[in-house]
């Protein structure tokens, strides 16, 4: 009788500490899973400020010399933000290969300026 406790008792204290563990796994995994996706969304961030500054660039080049041109204040002023925007992607870690493409990035926007 003492032994049959003792065994139960062993054997929900094991199904316990092995329910623990899976739980301590499952969060460990969701939240890299969900650290992984707010970078994303940072990057993607990152990437529109980018593209809306280049766009706001163009649009402002392009009424250049007509009624309703902007002050090229504002021009460069966009192109100052532009090349923040470039800098600040190259502030995270990143492999080899892609540090090449944003360094080509910003060279790219260094030639636009």
């Amino acid at each position: 009788m003492k032994k049959r406790f003792v065994l139960g008792l062993a054997i929900f204290t094991s199904v316990f500490v092995l329910g623990g563990i899976y739980l301590i796994i499952t969060i460990e995994k969701t939240t890299s899973t969900l650290n992984s996706l707010i970078e994303l969304h940072r990057v993607e961030i990152l990437r529109e400020q980018l593209l809306m500054n280049a766009r706001k660039i163009q649009s402002g080049l392009a009424l250049r010399h007509t009624r309703s041109e902007e002050a090229l204040d504002s021009l460069v002023e966009n192109m100052a933000q532009m090349e923040n925007q470039a800098n600040k992607c190259l502030e995270c870690h990143h492999t080899a290969a892609i540090t090449r493409e944003l360094n080509d990035l910003k060279g790219q926007i260094y030639t636009y300026e």
